[in-house]
């Protein structure tokens, strides 16, 4: 049973996406082009360098069992092979497969965070407000009204006051102190939970 503690009552929890939820480099250019992948990903890779003698496609990286954009692009070529080839192997959304944060969100979404995260600025703004947009509500289940995007990570501090965020930049949680709120540098999901129940019952 989670519970808010009463001086924690008018407290806000914004929590940033990329390297707390999501990998940092989900983009869509790492996506493009696929919709789902292997659970086994260095079995998949293996299978590329075993079978379809193809090195160049997943460089210098080889069977390293990560996912990134040599994986991704060996994905779009021979995916459809593999999964005739191997009719039991399993795959997952890769959405769903990017939801790193999956355990520390079950915990948290009660407590009615905020995200609050960086498009960077650029030419690509609108496009990452899209993909992220669809994150929040297709995977995080939130209405896109629970999201505040900023161009940069030194801008998340003017939410700052009085209020926590959990963020995987140190950079970010300084600036977010300095301005008068409480910073969770996240690192992994035991210790900012470990943090979170400083101020919540979770």
């Amino acid at each position: 049973m989670m519970g808010i503690n009463e001086s924690t009552e008018s407290m806000k929890i914004y929590v940033d996406m990329g390297g707390v939820l999501f990998p940092s480099g989900s983009s869509d250019e790492v996506q493009q082009g696929t919709t789902e992948k292997p659970k086994d990903i260095k079995g998949f890779q293996g299978w590329v360098i075993n079978t379809k003698k193809d090195n160049q496609i997943l460089g210098g990286y080889g069977a390293d069992g990560k996912w990134g954009k040599n994986t991704s692009n060996a994905w779009v070529k021979y995916g459809e092979e593999y999964k005739n080839s191997f009719p039991d192997s399993t795959t997952q959304s890769a959405e769903q497969f990017n939801f790193i944060g999956k355990n520390l969100w079950s915990k948290i979404k009660q407590l009615n965070p905020m995200i609050l995260t960086s498009t960077g600025g650029g030419k690509n703004k609108e496009t990452k407000i899209q993909n992220k947009s669809k994150q929040v509500t297709n995977i995080l289940g939130l209405p896109i009204d629970r999201v505040i995007f900023v161009d940069h990570g030194s801008d998340k501090a003017n939410y700052a006051k009085g209020n926590i965020l959990i963020d995987d930049s140190e950079d970010n949680i300084n600036a977010w102190e300095s301005a008068g709120g409480i910073g969770i540098l996240h690192k992994d999901d035991a210790s900012t939970l470990s943090e979170i129940g400083r101020y919540y019952e979770i």
